[in-house]
């Protein structure tokens, strides 16, 4: 009888151990999507999230802690980001610590126009071509050094970031993930590349003044 009661006070213990827990475990929140999603969907679909109200902690909660996160970060938004196979997933929060916007990181290619010592002017290279409509910036210090000694105007490299440009002209990028080089372009590209280059670098005073 004695072992009885003592049983049962035992498993009376264990409950009432395991029930606070149990009521504090958080449901994982139905909005946030799998990573894997995430990476094979349209990269607008996740950019607009505010109104679901996903916390930072959900995020947490859902794909465990971050594998980067810019230390100690004030402005809003700020954001952390995750690894998934090949890829990064970066998160966006306001100011309250709610998602704004995930997006998966975009892998391009891109040819040299113009470069110094501090910054290099590329532009996309499509499957149709070079694109030399949509010059963009690169700074020197985002490259491995064993691309920065190869860099030069007709080098292709190949970046993975976070796929958005700011409107400027030439648009700015975050710095990327990775960047490598790729190789150069084709001999017959190199006139156009160079009147492009010469373009550009009147409209951006690069260089000595005429």
């Amino acid at each position: 009888m004695k072992n009885h009661a003592l049983r049962n006070l035992s498993a009376l213990l264990i409950l009432s151990f395991l029930l606070p827990l149990a009521a504090c475990a958080k449901k994982r929140n139905p909005n946030i999507p799998e990573k894997s999603a995430v990476v094979s969907s349209d990269p607008l679909l996740y950019s607009e999230l505010e109104e679901k109200n996903i916390t930072r902690q959900d995020m947490i909660s859902a794909w465990g802690e971050p594998d980067g996160n810019p230390a100690n970060q004030k402005v809003s938004p700020n954001y952390s980001f995750w690894k998934y196979e090949e890829h990064f997933i970066q998160v966006w929060y306001n100011e309250k610590d709610i998602v704004q916007s995930i997006f998966c990181s975009v892998t391009m290619k891109c040819a040299l126009l113009l470069m110094d010592d501090t910054t290099l002017y590329a532009v996309p290279v499509r499957d149709s071509g070079i694109d030399y409509v949509n010059p963009f910036i690169l700074s020197s210090t985002w490259l491995p050094s064993e691309v920065l000694e190869k860099a030069e105007p007709g080098v292709i490299l190949e970046i993975e970031f976070e796929g958005r440009f700011m409107e400027t002209y030439p648009a700015q990028i975050a710095p990327p993930y990775r960047v490598t080089y790729v190789g150069k372009t084709e001999e017959s590209e190199m006139h156009r590349l160079q009147e492009e280059a010469d373009a550009l670098r009147s409209f951006v005073w690069y260089g000595e003044e005429e």
